[in-house]
């Protein structure tokens, strides 16, 4: 089963339009140096938001961080690069060419590695395997970066708590327009700079699916929207927080919680309960006269797995926050990732 999961990651998109990118298309047309010297700048890298090592590693045998599923990322022996260059990021032969070419050198500076084989990585059209990853390697390793100076793993929102987390932004009109922002059409003039020398203009005409721009422009399908720094700004100032609104998916995991907590019910009811099983009843109904009924008989316990929900969603929304005002204060916006 794949993991559901969202997240919301500080970025300087300014800095990708005016300076990554600039620098891209140069080295696609022959001029490598003002990228060179971008990725000889690098203190980090990072394939993913949720994977940021060191640059460069500090030896060979480097022992952590750990990789976005908790395991150890780097045993050691000497699998270090083939895990750091994995299979289904980037083709044979160049993969070949880079693991050996690291295991000759003993080679501990990601981005030099990258830099030697530049031209390699540009071979074939904008769209070629190898340039996507490069791509988006430097898009999170120079312009995306959490608040914590740590490198845990940032995902929050995940599996079930996508849903709540979703529903909860969308609790009031006010609240919804907020964070709809992410899906409405990409700011001007940022768009004009991700296109340039197009117009955003220009691409609304020529393409079918404008709502996937975020994910086309960025070369990375996890990306499903994206705000500049005034967004941002509007946002952090805009949105109410700690609320408790009525909310279905706390209702739903109050009952799905009720063989741990041992919550009786009567008869009636527990025959209700039952039947939507089978279809015969709309099951939102039979939970939210079920959590009336222990709201009543269990009061203190009841309300206190209620709180449960509440904090963590309380918690999730001052992470997520803290993000956005980081952004803020450094004159970023900020993107959407969905997986």
């Amino acid at each position: 089963m794949s993991l559901r999961h969202l997240d919301y990651i500080p970025c300087d998109l300014t800095r990708y339009s005016q300076q990554i990118l600039p620098a891209w298309r140069d080295a696609q047309s022959g001029i490598l140096q003002p990228l060179r010297e971008i990725m000889a700048s690098a203190s980090h890298f990072s394939t993913w938001y949720v994977f940021n090592i060191p640059n460069p590693l500090p030896d060979i045998f480097f022992a952590g961080p750990r990789c976005a599923f908790g395991w150890d990322l780097f045993k050691k022996d000497r699998s270090v690069w083939p895990q750091i260059l994995g299979p289904r990021d980037l083709p044979s032969p160049l993969r070949d060419i880079l693991l050996q070419d690291a295991e000759e050198r003993r080679e501990l500076d990601i981005w030099r590695l990258f830099s030697r084989h530049l031209p390699a990585f540009l071979e074939g059209n904008e769209h070629a395997q190898s340039q996507e990853f490069l791509l988006q390697c430097l898009f999170y390793t120079f312009c995306c970066q959490l608040p914590e100076e740590t490198m845990l793993d940032s995902r929050v929102l995940i599996e079930e708590g996508v849903s709540l987390w979703d529903e909860y932004m969308a609790r009031s009109s006010q609240v919804k327009a907020l964070w709809d922002t992410f899906s409405q059409p990409a700011p001007q003039p940022l768009a004009d700079q991700l296109l340039a020398p197009r117009t955003y203009q220009d691409y609304l005409t020529t393409t079918l699916h404008a709502e996937a721009f975020p994910r086309a422009i960025l070369h990375n399908f996890d990306i499903f929207g994206f705000i500049d720094h005034e967004e941002t700004v509007r946002l952090v100032t805009n949105l109410p927080t700690r609320e408790r609104p009525d909310l279905e998916g706390i209702v739903y995991g109050c009952v799905r919680d009720r063989d741990n907590k041992k919550w009786l019910l009567p008869p009636d009811l527990e025959q209700l309960y039952r039947k939507q099983f089978y279809g015969e009843l709309q099951s939102l109904d039979v939970y939210r006269a079920m959590c009336a009924y222990w709201n009543e008989h269990s009061h203190q316990e009841f309300q206190s797995n209620v709180d449960t929900y509440y904090q963590w969603l309380h918690r999730t929304e001052a992470t997520m926050l803290a993000r956005f005002r980081y952004a803020a204060e450094h004159g970023w916006g900020m993107i959407e990732i969905r997986v």
